[in-house]
């Protein structure tokens, strides 16, 4: 460790100088009670309670940007499995999101017209 600390230029006791400390969190909707900081700033972003789907998981996160919807899909099946796990994955994105557009103030419309693909805008 000395040795990596000293190519890099740092002293060994800067590397463990600033131990992480526990804080609670302020936002009522992240499902974390606590986060790790460390040197000033949060470690972990605050997160929305996950949607766990068969072969997938969709999860939001507070961003700089605000409330950002995510998804893994990493064992989606084949043929009309996976279809159906895709579509699955979709809503709950979709719902997902809403509720990160939700949070964020963002409100939308949306709707569809008869023969016209689906049309939303923020307003």
């Amino acid at each position: 460790m000395a040795s990596i600390t000293r190519a890099l230029g740092y002293k060994l006791e800067i590397v463990f100088e600033n131990e992480p400390d526990m804080r609670p969190c302020t936002i009522d909707e992240c499902v974390e009670d606590e986060h790790e900081w460390t040197n000033g700033e949060q470690f972990h972003p605050c997160r929305l309670q996950k949607v766990e789907g068969d072969g997938f998981v969709v999860h939001a996160h507070l961003l700089d940007e605000g409330w950002t919807a995510w998804a893994d899909a990493d064992d989606l099946a084949d043929a009309h499995d996976g279809v159906v796990q895709a579509r699955a994955l979709a809503e709950a994105f979709e719902r997902m999101q809403a509720r990160c557009d939700e949070l964020n103030g963002v409100k939308l419309e949306r709707h569809t017209e008869p023969g016209s693909p689906a049309f939303e805008a923020a307003l």
